[in-house]
């Protein structure tokens, strides 16, 4: 704005009344300016300053120099201000005093050097996270927004006063603003805004990879000193202890592919973008064949019996009604059977993964009572005596003869003379 000017200069009494201008300000920094007008003083002495402020309520004045103005031609007249409030507007007018009467220039106004800012945004940030905001004076033109690491994801434009990121780098990162005030001034330099954008962590899991369906209390364990720790398996096992820790217990009811997941809070509160996955190979548990007789007679020795080869800790058993006679810790044993009626043969092994049987696998065998003959024919057989060799001879008559005593042999029967030629079938000697 330009100072009043009159085509005729007005008098009072006897003299003209001072004329007053105010003039540009210059020297405009970022906390100061050099305010500058004009005095005619008409040939009277007027005191010089300068009334200025936020409105053109002004508040505040300082004297200008030169200061009295005489004479009857316009003096230049000035007065610098500093530690003025950053990025503000201000209002100013210059002002002659004689006596008690005030003279006024026009209302004009001066903007200071733009100082940008960032007054709001996050300094310590993860990688990859988004909806990072940051925030300048607003009211700006030509806002020039620069970001070091990062990705711009909304605003960020010449007319925003806010600019939204997702900070992709770790390490110490930037962003940066600067923009003109509303007279086209730009500030000397961008305000830089550090930012430490930390990494994210990369969980780890230590634990076995392979195990054996049905194995109770596997352990799991990760990094210590975290937060947050969120622990996952998939169907096929089950968490028993140790959720919300860095080390847990599984147990695994299902053979096949399975998977233990974690994630958690480090110390400078970043996460991971997705949990580890630690793979898990559960093996079925075997079931053991055992191959040989499942019916033997009481007594047999012998009897082999086989599983499968090439596994190892072979467990051989047997019930009470037999015993292992050779091959223990191998495939393949023989047994006695002993006891008469149902027996059993027993076996377990460590297959190739280390796996072994929830119990054993057991072989039902019948065991069979030996056969005692019988003969069918005469209870009883009838002897004769001859007395010529004293001897007794089977009686092919069979004529039974009451007890009688020869010589000092006791025989019962009947006894008969016959001829010695006679059905002399058997010779008895006693």
């Amino acid at each position: 704005m330009r100072g009043i000017t009159r085509a005729t200069v007005p008098t009072i009494g006897a003299y003209e009344m001072p004329q007053v201008t105010t003039t540009a300000a210059t020297s405009v920094t970022q906390t100061g300016a050099t305010l500058n007008g004009t005095v005619n003083a008409c040939s009277q002495t007027v005191v010089t300053s300068f009334e200025y402020g936020l409105t053109t309520a002004y508040g505040s004045s300082v004297a200008a120099t030169p200061s009295p103005v005489t004479g009857n031609t316009a003096t230049g007249i000035t007065a610098a201000l500093t530690g003025l409030t950053i990025n503000t507007r201000y209002h100013y007018r210059a002002v002659g005093t004689v006596g008690a009467t005030k003279y006024y220039g026009a209302d004009f106004t001066f903007d200071l050097v733009p100082t940008p800012s960032i007054t709001s945004g996050p300094t310590v940030v993860c990688s990859g996270v988004p909806g990072n905001v940051y925030t300048t004076q607003s009211g700006k033109l030509n806002y020039v927004w620069t970001v070091v690491g990062g990705t711009v994801t909304a605003g960020g434009t010449s007319t925003s006063n806010t600019v939204t990121i997702t900070w992709n780098t770790a390490g110490l990162q930037s962003v940066s603003v600067n923009y003109q005030n509303s007279s086209g001034i730009s500030a000397p330099s961008p305000a830089v805004y550090g930012v430490t954008v930390n990494p994210l962590p990369v969980p780890t899991i230590t634990g076995p990879v392979a195990v054996c369906a049905g194995t109770t209390g596997v352990t799991y364990s990760t990094e210590a000193a975290m937060t947050g720790y969120t622990w996952t398996v998939s169907a096929g096992g089950s968490i028993t202890a140790g959720a919300g820790t860095n080390a847990i217990t599984v147990t695994w009811n299902t053979a096949g592919a399975q998977n233990v997941n974690v994630n958690y809070v480090n110390s400078n509160g970043c996460t991971a973008t997705t949990p580890t996955a630690k793979a898990v190979t559960v093996n079925m548990l075997p079931v053991p064949t055992i191959t040989g007789a499942a019916s033997v007679c009481a007594g047999t020795t012998g009897v082999p019996y086989s599983t499968e080869a090439a596994m190892t800790g072979y467990t051989w058993t047997v019930s009470a009604g037999g015993s292992i006679t050779a091959g223990s810790g191998t495939n393949s044993i023989t047994v006695t059977w002993n006891t008469v009626g149902s027996q059993n043969v027993y076996v377990n092994y460590v297959n190739s993964n280390g796996c072994t049987a929830t119990t054993p696998t057991a072989k039902a065998v019948t065991v069979n009572l030996l056969p005692v003959p019988t003969i069918t024919g005469a209870a009883s057989v009838y002897l004769f005596y001859r007395s010529s060799d004293d001897r007794l001879y089977l009686d092919c008559f069979s004529r039974r003869f009451d007890h009688s005593r020869i010589g000092n042999k006791q025989y019962h029967g009947d006894l008969e003379h016959r001829r010695s030629t006679e059905c002399v079938c058997q010779l008895c000697e006693f």
